[in-house]
């Protein structure tokens, strides 16, 4: 009896621990659509795609709740006036600069939950394939690419 109440208890340890982590992710998934709604969209501007709602749970070996999204955004502009001008607004909602990671790539953070990195180039393989950006590749000159995290605990820790 005392054999099968410890493997009952461990049975229950692990389906909280289990419902604990669809919580967390589901709590970053819900951050995340708060944020992308939120994502500027300038005259001059048009988003072509957004795939978004990839979550992990464990990053570098520590407890992550990551959702992320990547906006694809066509634009008239030249690549340098497209960043700057999509960073400057992105400034003006709060969010905060981090570092230059590449002369077209930039990285801000919002509070202790949401990362951003803007970038102008090709967008890669995946949206590549995207059938609402293959539709319209040849229209923009530029495109802007947004990938945003929304991270639990923090961006900070993780």
């Amino acid at each position: 009896m005392k054999r099968y109440l410890a493997i009952l208890a461990l049975v229950a340890a692990a389906c909280v621990l289990a419902g604990c982590e669809r919580v967390r992710l589901h709590e970053a998934r819900v951050g995340l659509e708060a944020t992308v709604a939120g994502l500027p969209i300038l005259d001059d501007f048009s988003q072509v795609t957004l795939i978004s709602d990839r979550a992990w749970d464990r990053v570098f070996g520590e407890e992550c709740y990551y959702a992320q999204a990547i906006a694809v955004i066509g634009t008239s502009l030249s690549a340098q006036d497209a960043l700057t001008a999509y960073v400057d607004e992105l400034l003006l909602q709060g969010w905060v600069f981090e570092q230059d990671l590449y002369p077209l790539e930039k990285m801000l953070h919002r509070g202790k939950h949401e990362r951003a990195v803007v970038y102008v180039g090709p967008p890669g393989l995946m949206i590549e394939l995207d059938a609402d950006y293959q539709a319209v590749k040849s229209a923009y000159p530029t495109f802007l690419v947004v990938t945003v995290d929304f991270i639990l605990p923090t961006t900070e820790d993780c």
